[in-house]
């Protein structure tokens, strides 16, 4: 529903491409074999605005923008809905459980999103306290909130490789910014350091593109986290 004015030096027309792509949610950080996907996103529309003047987004999802389309250099919008970075919408609650469920639990919740009874059951039989439960609740949205809020770029902060690691590990106790990347600093049950590693890479859709490093020792850590949330007992 917001409007922006698109300005440029260069030319009294802006072009503009338009992606519906439903960004998948990063992979598990000990997930080190390749996705098959990847590759071109498609663009499903290619219009033209008039330079300094508003224009309203009609439609969620990423839209490109560029003066020469000779060059890769734009700006992106990601348009969102108006509760966003808050997760508010049944679909945007259930969608972050596919971190901390099974392949059933998750198929199972959504295949009913006509309420939040799903939701409820799912979080109730899980930890098995209504007390713990709703605790954990809040705390794993503020999260996913927070995530989205730091780390979206061309796709929703949570499905981000940062976002992934601060939804299901929190907050880390320490990030070391470099100059092509980030290292967070955790520690495990016995005190021992873990390291995530983030590597900058460029995008033509974004400047804050960061990708995790997976090696498969992050495996136990992962899990232990995972029955963290599940047991109710959040990092």
């Amino acid at each position: 529903g917001d409007s922006v004015m698109i300005q440029s030096e260069f030319s009294d027309t802006v072009y503009a491409y338009y992606y519906s792509h439903q960004f998948e949610p990063a992979r598990p950080p000990m997930a080190v074999r390749p996705t098959s996907g990847g590759g071109a996103l498609n663009i499903d529309t290619v219009f033209s605005l008039q330079a300094d003047q508003f224009y309203t987004p009609d439609k969620l999802g990423l839209y490109f923008l560029q003066s020469d389309s000779s060059t890769t250099a734009g700006v992106s919008l990601l348009v969102t809905d108006g509760y966003f970075p808050k997760p508010q919408e049944i679909a945007d609650l259930t969608e972050p459980l596919i971190y901390i469920s099974t392949r059933a639990e998750f198929q199972g919740i959504k295949e009913d999103l006509s309420s939040k009874q799903a939701l409820d059951k799912f979080w109730l039989s899980t930890i098995g306290s209504p007390q713990r439960a709703k605790a954990t609740i809040s705390d794993f949205y503020q999260y996913i909130e927070d995530a989205n809020t730091l780390f979206t770029s061309y796709k929703a902060g949570w499905k981000t490789d940062r976002g992934l690691i601060y939804s299901v590990m929190g907050p880390p106790l320490t990030v070391n910014k470099l100059l092509d990347g980030e290292n967070w600093i955790y520690r495990d049950a016995a005190g021992e350091e873990i390291v995530f590693q983030f590597v900058k890479v460029s995008n033509i859709f974004s400047n804050n593109h960061y990708e995790l490093f997976r090696d498969k020792s992050y495996d136990r850590l992962w899990f232990n986290a995972i029955d963290r949330w599940r047991d109710g007992n959040n990092p």
